[in-house]
């Protein structure tokens, strides 16, 4: 295997290296340049600052990297699209380059600013200037102006704020606005270099008051006849501090700088290793100029580290640096890498004030080493599969990504095991690698935060244990959330109809129907987040058709079920469908209602029609109830009642402590009770004295259910009261709430799933009713939590609309308590509920007494009561331990 050595020659990083490379844009490019200085900063980062804060903070979005002209292009849309342009600078191994390694590596990795003021030694100082709205300058100058005109800088606050800082620096116009160094305006440049050493010294303290007084004396040092011919001198930059808030006079300061020809001399001598073993020795002088040079101090110290690109520091190194003598480094170089940076940095202490630092000066070289490892080399038509997934990915502000997962295991090549990491500039945006059947692949989820213009990045590395290869993927144009809805593909509604026609075509009277279609091809979502729902019955009455007799079904799936008996002769029968997401959330997404028409039901053929009856008869029908049943504790049980078609007589089953928790359907086990007969729509039962009357109120039919909202009321005397029940003929539906373990798992809540209905009339005096379903579970849990134990008995509204009636006539109006079925479990949860939302659902809590106690063995109740029973049903869950 040939050795690769990832440069030829090795080169000095302030000058050509990473922190002098010119991946900035050129001035010569189409579009809008933007240009930084205080002198022209190189490899300085333009973003976009989002909230006005002056600071870089991990959502804003990066625009791109300053070239050695400090300029940037931007596409005319990208200049159109951001509002508040700043810039930042980055020193080597500074907090500000290792949140941006972490953010890009590809792209930040051994990157920071220089200053082309002092060309040969990186910035000293991480320090962020702003601009205002459509400025193409980025200044210590502009960020004067931008700080004076506030963080909602209104058209009045901003001429406010030029005229002040016009006033202090003895300007006119837009001056400050302007490139002053390629006006060769010497003046305002030094007062640009004595904002930015002032504002890093001053750090938060530089404020809009603080920076216009320091503005003030930097004027003055500028135009004191003594420093006129100090002007030009990049290494004369007083300094001017904030203490406890109070600017101070300007201490006049000779900047510690390192010398070109010293510089130059380093990169001779500077060579590629064969080995991570370094025993170096280089000099640190050229004829009788030291590296470092300072006109206020004489005795310079140096600092030497060795770190990898992406910041680590190499440890256990033994280094000697003797500024004008030698630089000394041996031992190993660990981690194995290609390159590193050997950094010498020197503190600039002032003549007067020695044990004051004024900033440090570093000057980094590349180190390579030679080595028998290729980088790992990217697979062309996998980059081009994978661009293709990522360009067909609808990326808009605020919309969930959903299901979007792809192989990029094969995007690179290499004899090493790779490990792989992937990075997006898209705050919002979450990638995830996942190993699926031996495979790596990249998942992406979450939602972009903010609009973005084209030119954001989604990037993929690859690093063998030495050697890392990036491949970066561009974005388009991110934008605005569109309106999300769901359209009607007439098309398909067309074959709908048409399949329907054809296969219902010869309905009749007392002929049964079961006959599936599927409707998902009908709706088409667009910029929804979430799983699509589906509707089926009339506008008012879900399941229903306008035929008596038939009913309909859609599931999750799609899946339309026309099904039943029909039971009259109906010309021009129809119902409709529809689609939503989220439907029950404030931010739902419903279609139209689309109607399908049903082909006419023929009369039966001549057959004695059986007697009419009533839908609840011939059924065991069960429904929760909840007592005392003889003893002090109130439970839930299983009721069940049957009514007998031939006799009339209706049947109640015999209840014990023994059979509360299942429901009848064994004849044996129940009582003959009253006979009955049926007055219109209800069921009449009256004997000595005493009156029952059951209504229907409404009525679902399911695949392995009849539901029946049940108005029962109880006459006797002058007594009288009413109650809404579910009515179940499947019992499973019933013993569901009463057959349950209290949870004692986090992780496996049992949390039990019920639907319960009010039927109230849509406003007050109005005759007619609207039957209103709630969606609420209910769990008793109590499990260990960071140490202790966490117990609750709770009620959880899954929706919106469902925790408004439950705040409203349960909460407020009715009572809600927790039942146990014997003295210590009776008395173990707090009689006072607790509620508290959860965006767009909600919990009722109930809190034990006494938190570290655990929960006695026994059967808990959890009851609802609302305000009138004989608007909305009571909630019943039960729980054992």
């Amino acid at each position: 295997m040939n050795k690769v050595s990832l440069l030829a020659a090795s080169v000095a990083i302030a000058l050509t290296g990473c922190g002098g490379s010119d991946s900035g844009s050129s001035n010569n490019n189409s579009g809008v340049v933007i240009t930084g200085f205080d002198g022209y900063f190189k490899e300085a980062v333009v973003f976009e600052d989002v909230n006005n804060n002056g600071k870089l903070d991990s959502n804003d979005p990066i625009i791109g990297l300053t070239n050695d002209e400090g300029k940037v292009t931007l596409t005319d849309k990208q200049y159109s699209a951001e509002k508040n342009l700043a810039i930042q600078t980055i020193i080597p191994g500074g907090t500000v380059q290792a949140e941006l390694i972490a953010r890009d590596p590809q792209l930040f990795a051994g990157t920071y600013t220089v200053d082309m003021d002092n060309p040969t030694q990186a910035m000293a100082h991480e320090v962020v200037f702003r601009t205002l709205p459509g400025e193409k300058v980025i200044s210590p100058l502009t960020d004067l102006v931008a700080i004076q005109a506030g963080a909602n800088p209104t058209p009045e606050k901003i001429q406010a704020a030029k005229n002040k800082v016009n006033e202090t620096l003895g300007i006119e116009g837009d001056t400050a606005f302007t490139d002053v160094i390629a006006a060769n305006n010497t003046a305002l440049h030094k007062t640009a270099q004595i904002l930015t050493e002032s504002k890093a010294q001053a750090k938060d303290s530089y404020s809009a008051e603080t920076a216009i007084a320091i503005a003030d004396k930097a004027t003055d040092v500028v135009n004191d006849k003594n420093n006129a011919d100090k002007l030009d001198d990049p290494n004369f930059k007083p300094v001017i501090e904030v203490n406890n808030g109070v600017v101070s006079e300007p201490v006049i300061n000779s900047k510690l700088f390192a010398n070109e020809s010293v510089v130059k001399a380093i990169n001779t001598e500077l060579k590629p290793l064969d080995s991570h073993s370094i025993n170096l020795e280089l000099p640190l002088a050229a004829g009788d100029l030291a590296l470092f040079e300072d006109d206020d101090n004489k005795n310079i110290d140096i600092t030497v580290s060795v770190i990898t690109l992406d910041g680590s520091v190499v440890k256990n190194l033994t280094t000697t640096a003797i500024n004008g003598g030698k630089l000394t480094i041996s031992g190993e170089l660990t981690p194995v890498r290609p390159a590193y940076q050997i950094k010498l940095t020197a503190t600039d202490y002032n003549s007067q004030e020695q044990d004051k630092s004024f900033g440090a000066v570093t000057t980094a070289f590349d180190l390579q080493v030679n080595v028998e490892n290729p980088a790992p080399t990217i697979n062309t038509e996998a980059a081009d599969t994978i661009e293709e997934w990522i360009d067909s990915i609808e990326l808009y502000q605020g919309v969930e990504v959903q299901n979007e997962q792809f192989r990029i295991d094969n995007l690179f090549s290499d004899d090493e095991k790779l490990a792989f990491k992937a990075y997006t500039s898209v705050d919002g945006l979450v990638l995830e690698l996942v190993e699926t059947q031996g495979q790596t692949e990249l998942k992406i989820t979450g939602k972009p935060s903010r609009i973005y213009p084209e030119g954001q990045t989604i990037t993929i590395s690859a690093f063998d244990g030495i050697n890392t290869t990036y491949k970066v993927f561009e974005l388009d144009d991110i934008e605005k959330q569109p309106e999300a809805s769901i359209e009607i593909d007439r098309g398909d509604l067309a074959e709908l109809q048409q399949e329907i026609t054809v296969q219902l075509t010869t309905l009749k009277v007392g002929e049964a129907v079961d006959a599936d279609f599927n409707i998902t091809e009908v709706f088409e979502a667009q910029h929804t987040s979430g799983a699509i729902e589906y509707y089926a019955g009339t506008e008012e009455d879900e399941y229903a058709t306008t035929v008596p007799g038939l009913k309909v079904n859609v599931d999750n799936n799609g899946t339309l079920t026309v099904s039943g008996t029909p039971t009259s002769a109906t010309k021009n029968g129809s119902f409709v469908i529809a689609a939503g997401v989220n439907p029950d959330a404030d931010d739902a997404v419903i279609s139209e209602y689309v109607t399908i028409t049903l082909p006419n039901v023929q009369p039966a053929d001549d057959v004695t029609p059986p007697p009419a009856g009533h839908p609840l008869e011939g059924k065991f029908l069960h429904f929760v109830e909840i007592g005392h049943n003889g003893t002090n504790f109130a439970k839930g049980w299983c009721d069940s009642i049957y009514l007998d078609a031939n006799t009339k007589t209706m049947y109640w089953n015999d209840r014990d402590s023994d059979n509360l928790s299942t429901c009848d359907t064994d004849m044996s086990e129940f009582t003959e009770g009253v006979p009955y007969t049926i007055v219109g729509d209800k069921i009449i039962s009256q004997e000595d004295g005493m009156k029952m009357t059951l209504d229907v109120i409404k009525q679902h039919s399911f695949d392995d259910d009849e539901h029946f909202l049940v108005s029962f009321t109880d006459e006797e005397g002058d007594e009288k009261s009413t109650e809404l029940y579910s009515y179940h003929t499947n019992a499973q539906y019933v013993e569901e709430a009463l057959n349950n373990d209290v949870s004692e798992s986090q992780e496996d809540a049992n949390w039990v799933d019920r639907e319960t209905f009010i039927a109230m009339p849509s406003e007050e005096g109005a005759n007619d009713i609207v039957v209103t379903e709630l969606k609420v579970s209910g769990i008793v849990q109590q499990f260990d939590y960071q140490g202790s134990p966490y117990t609750s008995a709770s009620i959880y509204g899954r929706n919106a609309k469902t925790c408004e009636i439950l705040q409203d006539i349960y909460l407020d109006y009715g009572r809600i308590q927790v039942h146990g079925d014997s003295y210590s479990a009776d008395n173990y949860f707090s009689s006072q509920p607790q509620y508290r939302d959860a965006e767009g659902s909600c919990y009722i809590d109930f809190m034990p007494l006494d938190h570290s106690a655990a929960i006695p063995a026994g059967l808990y109740t959890i009851e609802a009561t609302p305000e009138r029973t004989d608007e909305a049903e009571r909630i019943i869950f039960s729980f054992e331990k």
